[in-house]
């Protein structure tokens, strides 16, 4: 043992005795045993805060109230995860500090990635199926459990030729490399690959039970069939989000606007846009500009083709794109003024 270990060692009965001052006995012993314990499975990782001593200085009720609230947020984390887990994820590997998993779902991918700004957890989206279900990709996320940091990999293995392919995504979506994944993780991406291999056959089976109850699979099923039956309606009235596939059904299936989709098509820029010019004949719809107008590209396109004209509100969002500022500029403002010009 270490003369700094021995210290500490030391020092606990000084710290009970003067803790015991402002508590009893029963309750000191069992907040140091607590306290020993977190140390002793590596949780705790200052330095200061590893020594009793810190805590005798600070006090009886500061050092109460540091052991309720650091097992408190461990204890809520365990339980974010614990509600993961329960949904529909294939775990690879699960111990202290990381948390791997293969989320099976588009609600599990959106549970756990939620903080981050991967296209695959985006509510009401369809690019997890588009990816993982059609394409046949399988995706790895990475969690740190100490710091919540999250990181992404997905890998497309061509079951026909053997051969894989991997890109690795930190939590704003953005490529990193393999040398940039270990630095920040300690981690090799192979590595994780590897193992998930080994158990490939088992998590693609999973896959194609939750491919079978997924929504946008059915929903894409009565589009592709034209089933405008009452139930199938009623089953997408009754899922909340799915947007797009919502405008799309309007469209090609049931050829006019339906009320009960609106609610969620006026909530999503791009659905909502497609609902106005496939569904309402390029009218302009009040109701979907709020969601619009978050979008510089899409409200420089609805400027165009549905107000067919500036549209002042908008301005000030189109030129935070330089994009859209431009496109703005030249098919809407200069062209309204030169028709002005024109006509006058």
């Amino acid at each position: 043992m270490r003369l700094s270990e021995i210290l500490l060692v030391e020092s606990f009965p000084d710290a009970k005795r003067e803790f015991k001052a402002h508590a009893s006995d029963e309750e000191v012993n069992k907040y140091i045993d607590r306290y020993r314990d977190l140390i002793k499975r590596n949780l705790i990782k200052d330095l200061k805060e590893k020594d009793i001593n810190t805590w005798r200085k600070a006090g009886w009720d500061k050092f109460k109230k540091y052991i309720d609230e650091f097992e408190g947020t461990r204890s809520k984390t365990a339980v974010k995860r614990k509600r993961v887990d329960n949904r529909h994820v294939f775990t690879l590997l699960d111990n202290d500090t990381w948390d791997i998993v293969v989320p099976l779902d588009h609600a599990t991918s959106c549970n756990i990635g939620k903080h981050t700004r991967w296209c695959v957890s985006k509510p009401g989206k369809t690019f997890f199926q588009e990816y993982v279900y059609k394409n046949g990709v399988i995706l790895v996320t990475i969690t740190n459990k100490h710091n919540e940091k999250q990181w992404a990999i997905s890998v497309d293995h061509n079951l026909k030729t053997d051969h894989i392919g991997y890109t690795i995504f930190d939590s704003e979506d953005t490529k990193i490399s393999d040398q940039l994944f270990n630095s920040q993780t300690g981690l090799n991406a192979e590595n994780i690959i590897q193992l998930m291999l080994v158990q490939e056959e088992a998590i693609r089976i999973k896959l194609d039970i939750s491919e079978e109850n997924d929504p946008v699979q059915k929903i894409e099923k009565f589009i592709k069939n034209h089933d405008g039956s009452a139930e199938a309606i009623a089953y997408i009235e009754a899922r909340p989000g799915l947007a797009e596939l919502k405008a799309m059904y309007a469209d090609i299936v049931l050829h006019k606007r339906w009320k009960p989709f609106e609610r969620d098509i006026a909530k999503d820029p791009d659905a909502a846009f497609k609902y106005v010019i496939d569904v309402m004949g390029g009218k302009r719809w009040p109701e979907g500009e709020q969601s619009i107008l978050k979008d510089p590209l899409i409200a420089y396109e609805y400027a165009r083709d549905v107000i067919k004209g500036r549209w002042p509100e908008a301005e000030h969002i189109i030129n935070t794109n330089t994009n859209a500022a431009k496109l703005y500029k030249i098919y809407v403002a200069d062209t309204m003024s030169k028709q002005n010009n024109i006509q006058s």
